[in-house]
């Protein structure tokens, strides 16, 4: 079977791009002979995947999933349930892949592009599929990153998973700080930024202020809340100083990324 980590392949066809989710009660979920190849980023709770030929894995949230087309499988859904976003698409060739699994890097990107691409796709006009390739590519490039990894051992990435968690979660807590994340992982300050670094490839900053910024343009794309009513529930203390993480990081003021980026619905 190919190791889609490990091999250069293209995509030849996006099909869909769909956030949803499965309650506990419906427990089990057969798939026979998938259609198509397919990336799933899991937001929340978890699933056991067990395949025809005998190969199982279980994912969690941070997680991208890579399904092959032609796959049979079981989905065993955790009492937690199961949320996340997938994307069906074509490789080209007719060879046997392999499903596969791995921990995003960087899940607050990877999370993003996922959502960007689900918005190229239902905004897509006379079939373009020019952005929407892009970004199927990155997420590819985030699964092959994943795939590539980074030894920390069980104990530490436990914990910081958690603190991963966390930021996911309680961004919008004004004491949130490394600080605050390093003592309740009970590592040094300094050894946290080591080890988060190493499994994720980003810094804990970086990745608490772009979860935040996430909240915020998700906040003005589809909400109609006052900028100053945002930026404290995103986690900024003031209105000035979220204009200026986001100005510093987008390079335009949040009322105009939000002017012409606004989504409308009927």
């Amino acid at each position: 079977m190919v190791d889609i980590s490990k091999n250069d392949l293209y995509i030849k066809a996006l099909h869909q791009v769909i956030a949803s989710s499965m309650p506990y009660r419906t427990k089990l979920n057969v798939r026979e002979n998938r259609p198509s190849d397919c990336f799933v980023f899991v937001l929340e709770g978890g699933c056991t995947y067990r395949f025809q030929e005998g190969t199982r894995f279980s994912v969690s949230p941070g997680d991208i999933l890579y399904l092959a087309a032609g796959a049979s499988y079981t989905m065993e859904l955790h009492p937690s349930g199961y949320g996340y976003i997938f994307c069906d698409f074509d490789f080209t060739g007719a060879e046997k892949r392999a499903c596969a699994r791995c921990a995003a890097r960087n899940p607050g990107e990877t999370q993003a592009r996922f959502r960007r691409l689900r918005r190229a796709y239902r905004q897509r006009q006379n079939g373009s599929f020019t952005e929407g390739l892009s970004l199927l590519y990155e997420i590819y490039g985030d699964f092959r990153a994943g795939a590539e990894g980074a030894y920390v051992d069980k104990s530490a990435r436990s914990r910081l998973e958690e603190s991963r968690r966390r930021i996911d979660l309680d961004y919008a807590d004004l004491s949130l700080s490394v600080r605050s994340l390093a003592e309740g992982a009970g590592m040094s300050e300094v050894y946290f930024r080591k080890l988060f670094r190493a499994l994720y490839a980003d810094s804990p900053s970086s990745y608490l202020s772009f979860v935040r910024l996430q909240a915020a343009e998700e906040m003005m794309l589809y909400t109609a809340l006052p900028l100053r009513e945002i930026a404290g529930k995103s986690g900024y203390s003031s209105v000035q100083y979220f204009c200026r993480a986001f100005k510093k990081k987008r390079g335009v003021s949040p009322s105009r990324w939000r002017r012409e980026n606004r989504v409308t619905t009927p």
